[in-house]
């Protein structure tokens, strides 16, 4: 005999019924007294019993790991977007900060030019004999 619910997630059991889509992280705070994890655990029950299906996932403002947001009633799952390669995050991130961009690019290319500048003064300091270069097997 299953055990009866929270008057908590009794609630949530009703807004879904209604039609509402609600994650677990909208339901946890909008009806306090109950763990997030039972609201979590809880979802995913009713998921597995067929009572409810996923509409979307949502991604948290802070970047992290998309959360299922779930219906009421029998459906097809929605699928989780896959993840972006790194090039799609660099472009969007390019597209999305240009000044930042130029200024990373600016540093790199005076790094390059430093380095260049270093190597040429290394190379004029070190100048080897010619044949000391053919004995050890590097250019002159």
């Amino acid at each position: 005999m299953p055990q009866p619910l929270s008057p908590q997630l009794e609630a949530i059991r009703a807004r879904l019924e209604a039609g509402e889509h609600l994650g677990a992280r909208e339901a946890w705070r909008q009806h306090p007294g109950v763990h997030r994890s039972a609201v979590a655990m809880k979802l995913q029950c009713w998921r597995q019993q067929g009572e409810v299906h996923i509409v979307r996932y949502d991604q948290p403002s802070s970047g992290g790991k998309p959360s299922p947001v779930y219906a009421w009633g029998v459906g097809e799952d929605a699928r989780p977007e896959a993840k972006q390669s790194s090039y799609e995050r660099t472009r969007r991130w390019r597209e999305t900060h240009p000044r930042e961009h130029a200024e990373q690019q600016s540093r790199c290319w005076q790094r390059q030019k430093d380095l260049r500048h270093v190597r040429q003064q290394w190379q004029q300091l070190h100048k080897i004999d010619p044949v000391l270069s053919a004995l050890l097997g590097v250019r002159a």
